[in-house]
């Protein structure tokens, strides 16, 4: 992956949970389709220390949510509760509502190098955020809408592959890649039985977001892109 956002200096790790495309075989939940998050796997620990930051500001009242949106927005509540970024970050990338309630007043945005502020609202209303959920795979948003639009799967080249990370002041980097996996392959390879397999391609540079603590969960306050991949 590439350097992190702009004058964050280092950041030492103390959890390194890495997702990829989570393949999972669970359930869907009885016609609302909300699945849980993927199971994760956890890196060695690192150092790091930072106060943590008050809660996110008051919202302005919204429009009643819709039921999918309410469950997923308790699926994120529950998140916080139990301090499990995952879960968090999977229903975050589900929910618009979810996002709203749980971005920071501004929000860090550009490309390394070149980034600049914009408010909660003009992220949250442009839909900035770079990437979505569709069934059990992490896709760009950019395919997820085209999807919405067009119906049909996610082109190859949109799945992405993601890497959170947490540091010991409790603060979330999440960085992510779209690539070409081995599901993707013709034919895939024999071992695989589930899920996406490893990263074959990089198809674009990604970028990394960032979360810092809030008294009872995260915020996100950083959505930076890398440098452009050179092919």
């Amino acid at each position: 992956m590439a350097a992190g956002l702009d004058r964050l200096g280092p950041i030492g790790l103390t959890l390194v949970i890495t997702l990829g495309l989570c393949g999972c075989k669970e359930d869907r939940m009885a016609e609302r389709k909300v699945s849980e998050p993927p199971p994760v796997r956890v890196g060695a620990p690192g150092e790091n220390t930072v106060g943590a930051r008050s809660s996110p500001s008051t919202i302005p009242a919204a429009p009643a949510l819709s039921e999918s949106d309410s469950i997923i927005l308790e699926m994120a509540q529950s998140a916080c509760r139990e301090g499990n970024p995952s879960a968090f970050f999977g229903a975050f990338a589900r929910s618009g509502s979810v996002r709203e309630r749980y971005t920071g007043a501004s929000v860090t945005v550009g490309r390394t190098g070149k980034t600049r502020k914009i408010s909660r609202k003009q992220y949250v209303e442009r839909d900035l955020f770079p990437i979505t959920m569709m069934d059990y795979f992490y896709v760009t948003s950019d395919a997820g809408r085209g999807l919405e639009t067009e119906g049909g799967e996610p082109d190859a080249q949109r799945y992405v592959q993601l890497e959170i990370s947490e540091a010991s002041d409790r603060r979330l980097v999440v960085e992510w890649l779209p690539g070409i996996f081995e599901k993707d392959l013709t034919p895939p390879p024999p071992h695989l039985e589930d899920g996406s397999g490893e990263l074959v391609q990089e198809t674009g540079s990604g970028g990394r977001l960032l979360f810092l603590p809030t008294d009872d969960c995260w915020e996100l306050v950083g959505d930076v892109k890398n440098p452009p991949l050179e092919l």
